[in-house]
């Protein structure tokens, strides 16, 4: 991770650069990068990361979760990060695909070192992998608690088994929808009723050897 100033990206940040503006961030690309800026009229419902918690995103070491590469900033202040460029595309109902185990051990990583993940369930590809990105709503806590750490990542797999129960089982979350409470209430349902605590890909491998 390093420091970008962002007088020296001023030639990236430019109209015919820009790829989206989301409800967070207003998103350019460069190359095999984006680079995002946080916007001033932000609409997410989601409170911002914390520049500690962003910081330390970037430090992380992650395979399924595209986290931030390096920090922009305006006068000492972080006004935005950069990240790997993703093509977004929807699941095709190959299972194989996802790489349980990488995902599981990104979600250890994640808990233990303080971040409750928020707001994924649209923010996600499938480039040759499932990825995750747009990390910024995640909840950051600089604690060495393992009671609260502990909580993070039973939380965490309750989230990405929702995720993973609604989109392989119930056709859930593809882009461009948005509040699909029936789809969403179908998975929970069906994980409170089959998977409980476990990890989803857990629960496969022992209903497998059944």
């Amino acid at each position: 991770m390093k420091y970008i100033d962002v007088d020296d990206i001023k030639e990236k940040i430019i109209k015919e650069n820009k790829i989206k503006m989301g409800k967070e961030t207003n998103v350019y690309k460069s190359d095999h990068i984006v680079i995002k800026l946080f916007r001033k009229d932000r609409k997410s419902p989601f409170d911002r990361i914390s520049d500690e918690g962003l910081i330390k995103l970037s430090e992380l070491d992650l395979k399924i979760f595209n986290n931030p590469i390096d920090i922009i900033v305006e006068d000492s202040v972080i006004v935005g990060y950069t990240e790997r460029y993703l093509n977004i595309k929807d699941y095709e109902g190959s299972i194989i695909k996802i790489n349980f185990d990488a995902l599981k051990e990104d979600i250890k990583r994640l808990s233990y070192n303080g971040f409750k993940i928020e707001d994924i369930f649209y923010n996600y590809t499938f480039d040759d992998d499932l990825i995750f990105f747009d990390m910024t709503s995640y909840k950051y806590t600089n604690t060495k608690k393992k009671m609260l750490l502990d909580y993070y990542y039973k939380k965490n797999i309750a989230t990405i088994n929702l995720f993973l129960v609604g989109l392989t089982m119930f056709d859930a979350y593809k882009h461009g929808e948005s509040y699909e409470f029936l789809k969403t209430f179908k998975a929970n349902e069906y994980i409170n009723k089959n998977i409980k605590d476990k990890y989803y890909a857990d629960y496969l491998k022992e209903k497998n050897l059944k």
